[in-house]
Order: structure tokens, then sequence, then C-alpha cells
């Protein structure tokens, strides 16, 4: 959060003024009748993709939505977001018992990042075209799986967890008394599973 707030107060301000600085100078070509340097509109628009890509990456950080509308929606506005980068299907079910629950702070944060980094991870390596979260309430615990529809964890992966980012999910996890499983899909693909008690 405090990252995030960072980027967004002081880089924010330096690009902001660095934007204001070049559209100064085209005016001031134009009003001279100078032809105008094509070098300036083109550093006009990479600073345009630059406050693109700051905004991109404050949002992966501390998402506003998460504060804002809890870790539920911030998950379904995660998994939109996903779809829309890279045109991988995300499908959403959150039952109704658990979208009452409401969570603390930093417990929200561990399950949208664990979230986050098993659809980070089916993006690079599963070649997958679907994926989908189910997140249910049973016994005093949120039980989220992740699964996707791709070509599946190997052997390997699933010894060597840390080829995965496994570990520092299952140690977000433990923090909260949770834990993770990784499995290959009944049929294809790969299903994390994370239980979290709440």
């Amino acid at each position: 959060m405090r990252i995030a707030r960072e980027l967004h107060d002081d880089l924010g301000s330096m690009l902001t003024g660095v934007k204001w600085a070049i559209a100064t100078a085209i005016e001031r070509a134009q009003r001279a009748a100078m032809p105008a340097d094509p070098q300036l509109a083109n550093a006009s628009q990479l600073l345009d993709s630059a406050v693109d890509t700051m905004r991109r990456i404050i949002s992966d950080l501390r998402p506003s939505v998460l504060d804002h509308l809890g870790v539920w929606t911030a998950i379904e506005w995660y998994a939109g977001q996903i779809e829309e980068r890279t045109g991988l299907q995300c499908r959403v079910a959150v039952a109704e018992e658990v979208a009452a629950i409401e969570v603390d702070a930093e417990r929200a944060t561990a399950i949208f990042r664990i979230v986050q980094e098993a659809l980070n991870n089916f993006v690079r390596h599963a070649r997958a075209s679907r994926a989908e979260i189910r997140i249910r309430r049973e016994a005093g615990a949120v039980i989220i799986a992740v699964e996707d529809d791709g070509v599946g964890i190997g052997d390997d992966a699933l010894v060597r967890t840390e080829s995965w980012g496994l570990l520092g999910m299952q140690e977000r996890a433990a923090r909260f008394g949770g834990d993770i499983a990784l499995s290959r899909g009944v049929k294809e693909g790969t299903i994390l599973v994370l239980h979290m008690p709440v």
C-alpha cells in the first residue's frame, strides 16, 4: 500500500510535470509558427504509455477496489482484467454465504495475492484458454479453487514448488493458518486450492 501511494504521489507528480513541460514546448513552437519537433510528439506519446504503465503497476500492487469493495469483488475485478489483457476466459463463482463474510485487510490482501499469482501462473505457463475460480465456505474456512484447462502441471513442477511461486503463496496462507494444495485436473489443467480460516 505504501509503495503504491508513493508511486502515485511522487512519480505521478513528476510525470505530470514532464507532460506539462512537453505540452508547453509544443505550444510555444506553434505560437512561433515553427515546425513542430516530431521528437516532442513522440516523447508525449511515450509519456502517456509510461503513465498507463504506472497506473497498472499501482493497481497490481494495491487495487483500490480491494479497499473500497472488498476481496471478493477485487477477485472478480482482477479476473476481468486478466481476461481483457490476455484473452484467458475467467469465470468467478462466489457462494452467497461467502459474499457476506467481511475479511480483515491483511487476510484480504493475502487471499487476493494468492489468487492473483495463480492466475498469472496460468497465463505464463499453462497455455490455457479458460480459468475458473470457485469460492465457498466450509467449517469456518473459505475454500478457493482456481482451475485452468491448460497443459497441466508436470511431476517435476509438483516437486519443485518454488518454480511455480507456490512457496510464497504457502507462506501468505500459513500466516493466517491456511494452506494451499496444487494438483493436476481430473482430465486436464491445474488446480490450486486455498483453504483459509475466516
